[in-house]
């Protein structure tokens, strides 16, 4: 029904069914809410570009010259002059339907969810489309969640805001800026009236190897507030105009620490405290 944030992200799937003839990158790219019941949502991730058509759970996603459509079955069937090569991986099954040489459909089936990307355009070759497909298909979740296999651990996902993958790998960074960037006063003179809202998550090791969190924090935030909860610490620091609460959370081995922190200017700090605790209660180590 709605893209919900933006994700800077370097996309590659392959498909080992067919020859791609190479793989599509996504520079910039949006998450995609399709409300399939009353009671069942799912995402998909498309390119920042794309056309996305929905309506009751179906439409399509168009990009590139290429038209792929979402739907609970594909409503075609292959005829005897139809070749169909099939791939399964992992609840999704992949199908290239071929006459002669020409790839003439491509779908990617979601068997748990029952929903399937495809992409035909009249019986004319559709292989320049397939990662378009193959991207949809591995991108389609019921639940926007991110998951750092580096540092083992996950959280969920912040709606509305501009998200960007830290570049070595340890976590993410989420953005979101707050009313128009430029305003005018009543004699109209322009002046910068919004603000940024910057929320992280990241793991790194704990090289010093610190006992816990706590003697972390003594010795990286002398004199600053500590605040416990369950979990873990928050810490509130000051920085100029900005102010930084800090959140940090150890895994089991004491190998690993993961931080979270948001930062907002001072005077706004009391309108996205809430929003950050309950953040932080996505986090888990493993």
């Amino acid at each position: 029904m709605k893209k919900i944030f933006v994700i800077l992200l370097l996309v590659f799937f392959g498909s080992s069914c067919v020859n791609t003839g190479g793989n599509l990158v996504w520079d910039e790219s949006a998450l995609y809410e399709i409300e399939a019941s009353e009671d069942q949502v799912y995402y998909f991730q498309h390119p920042l570009e794309a056309e996305v058509s929905e309506e009751n759970g179906s439409g399509y996603v168009e990009f590139d010259g290429c038209k792929a459509n979402f739907d609970h079955v594909i409503g075609k069937q292959a005829d005897e002059f139809v070749d169909v090569k099939v791939r399964e991986d992992d609840g999704k099954r992949y199908e290239a339907w071929y006459v002669e040489n020409d790839l003439i459909l491509y779908a990617g089936f979601l068997e748990k969810s029952d929903y399937v990307f495809w992409v035909y355009e009249d019986g004319s070759d559709v292989s320049g489309c397939i990662d378009l497909v193959n991207n949809l298909t591995e991108s389609f979740i019921s639940d926007p969640i991110y998951f750092n296999e580096r540092f083992s651990f996950k959280s969920g996902l912040l709606y509305d805001y501009k998200l960007e993958y830290l570049p070595s790998g340890e976590g993410i960074l989420m953005k979101k800026w707050i009313g128009d960037n430029i305003c005018e006063d009543e004699f109209g003179n322009e002046y910068e009236c919004g603000y940024k809202v910057e929320i992280s998550v990241y793991g790194f090791e704990n090289l010093m190897e610190y006992k816990d969190v706590y003697e972390y924090i003594d010795d990286k935030y002398p004199g600053c507030n500590a605040e416990f909860s369950s979990s873990g610490v928050f810490v509130d620091e000051g920085l100029e105009e900005d102010a930084i609460r800090h959140y940090f959370i150890k895994n089991e081995d004491s190998d690993i620490i993961v931080e979270a922190y948001i930062k907002v200017p001072s005077f706004n700090y009391g309108e996205h405290k809430k929003e950050f605790d309950e953040f932080v209660k996505t986090i888990e180590v493993f």
